[in-house]
């Protein structure tokens, strides 16, 4: 898997440009406040800036999207599932912001380096507190949820997302 993000992710980013992104949104960073209705929510700020930085919009979309995936996975959906429905998420974003078709080719391996990257500060932390019963078994989901995700064709998984 690194090997693929190196190969296929790391040459191609010359083509895109650099954002200012957050580098760490989830549902724990997330404020939400009524919709005027009451029956929905709207984003209304963000928490955590400390991984703030100049970097690709795609690596923003997949930190996002593999969050989503993973709490999805929490809520009882199957691994399959989470990873066919996060494509609404990415339907909302291009919705607003539309990742161009350079970006879209660099989202399969993206969301796979994320996932890969979390689990390597999960197990640091890990060892730092070998007790962690938390640290642990997000270690073993997410690890679970990464070789589900890589068994999937990045451009099967890629047009479905695009098709929802």
């Amino acid at each position: 898997m690194y090997n693929s993000f190196v190969n296929e992710v790391i040459p191609r980013l010359d083509n895109l440009k650099k954002h200012i992104i957050h580098g760490d949104v989830n549902d724990e960073n997330i404020l939400v406040i009524p919709d005027q209705y009451g029956d929905s929510h709207k984003v209304s700020g963000l928490l955590d800036f400390g991984d703030v930085a100049v970097s690709y919009r795609v690596f923003e979309v997949a930190i996002c999207m593999m969050y989503v995936i993973v709490l999805r996975v929490r809520q009882g959906d199957a691994h399959d599932e989470a990873i066919r429905v996060v494509g609404h998420f990415l339907q909302g974003y291009q919705s607003f912001y539309g990742l161009s078709h350079a970006a879209l080719a660099l989202l399969y391996w993206s969301v796979a380096g994320r996932f890969f990257q979390s689990l390597v500060i999960g197990r640091y932390k890990q060892s730092l507190e070998p007790n962690n019963r938390y640290l642990s078994q997000s270690s073993r989901l997410r690890s679970k949820i990464l070789s589900s995700y890589i068994t999937v064709s990045g451009d099967k998984i890629l047009k479905t997302w695009l098709s929802m």
